[in-house]
């Protein structure tokens, strides 16, 4: 997403879009309170605890927030997370929301298909295709108008007043029921954790081979720089790993250093996920050195294998396990940041 919206979007915070403003791209905001009062042309991601929506957007919308209230026009589709969510105005698109409690207006509008997830539903207006709710509490308004099918997942089956609530096609109840059946219906459940897992250790050996092949002089680098000072790289991935989101979240709060924010967040989840696969090869040269006699630079595929299988097997380990897999995380981390840091900086 970001560099795309570098050349063709806006970082917003605070009181986002006034009334009488038009902003001719798309926008990104997010912050305690989030206003949108005027118009949007293009498409808006928004992410705060209150989020209020009476403007026109003329694309995408989508919203996460504790509590949502849109009453505005949304031109295409329309996608909410939140607490306790309110949906009124025109939708030129789907609506997909899930949500603690929702209510959904009377005279809303919306063109497409609605599917709707939440502990309690509020449902009115008029749906200009399919209407799928799973809720547990339903509660139909009088004038509620659906064009096409309604399917709705509840425990229990409701009342429909054909006289006040118009469906063009089938109703079809999909009753869910609370069961404890024992262990047995716990199978697909570890038999999802292991695929998971194994799928896990894959990515590992792979991002650890990647790192390795690629960038074979500078990962024989950072190992020598781990071995070398163990306890300097470990506290320099302390500092990086503490750092740098603190220094995304004060650019966030700020207009000015949104866009910096945002690139800072991107870059620290690219860095946590390199660090871990430097981890992968620290491992592999700790198996070289101690458990095979070579040298710790001397470490190929397979010993990178079998390098993330024993510290998967460690972290299984309650308590110790984790905190040896950290503390050698936080080496890989620096070692890597230092080295990154290096190549990036401009020379002198």
């Amino acid at each position: 997403m970001l560099p795309v919206a570098a050349g063709a979007a806006q970082f917003r915070s605070g009181d986002t879009v006034g009334f009488n403003e038009t902003v001719r791209e798309n926008v990104y905001a997010v912050g305690g309170v989030l206003n949108i009062a005027g118009t949007v042309e293009g498409d808006l991601y928004v992410a705060g605890g209150n989020v209020n929506i009476i403007g026109t957007v003329t694309k995408d919308v989508v919203v996460v927030g504790g509590t949502v209230i849109i009453t505005g026009k949304v031109g295409e589709d329309l996608r909410i997370g939140g607490g306790n969510v309110t949906v009124g105005g025109t939708i030129g698109g789907e609506l997909v929301v899930a949500g603690g409690s929702m209510n959904i207006l009377p005279g809303t509008m919306i063109a497409g298909s609605a599917y709707l997830g939440s502990g309690n539903i509020n449902m009115n207006g008029s749906v200009g295709n399919n209407l799928v709710v799973a809720s547990g509490a339903i509660a139909l308004g009088s004038g509620l108008k659906v064009a096409g099918n309604f399917d709705y997942y509840s425990q229990k089956e409701i009342t429909i007043d054909a006289s006040s609530v118009k469906i063009s096609g089938a109703t079809t109840f999909h009753q869910q029921e609370i069961r404890n059946q024992g262990f047995r219906n716990r199978a697909p459940f570890f038999a999802f954790l292991t695929i998971w897992g194994l799928l896990g250790l894959a990515g590992a050996v792979v991002l650890a081979c990647l790192l390795f092949y690629l960038w074979k002089q500078e990962s024989k680098e950072m190992i020598e720089a781990a071995f070398a000072s163990p306890g300097r790289e470990l506290l320099r991935g302390f500092i990086v790993l503490i750092v740098l989101p603190i220094a995304a979240i004060v650019c966030l709060i700020t207009v000015v250093g949104l866009p910096l924010g945002f690139l800072i967040g991107a870059g620290y989840g690219a860095l946590l996920i390199l660090g871990a696969a430097a981890t992968g090869l620290l491992w592999a040269a700790l198996i070289a050195r101690y458990i095979f006699k070579r040298k710790e630079t001397d470490i190929n595929w397979w010993l990178i294998i079998i390098a993330v299988i024993v510290l998967a097997l460690i972290k299984i380990i309650p308590f110790v396990g984790w905190l040896i897999g950290f503390l050698v995380f936080l080496v890989g981390l620096g070692v890597l940041s230092n080295m990154l840091y290096k190549k990036l900086a401009p020379k002198s």
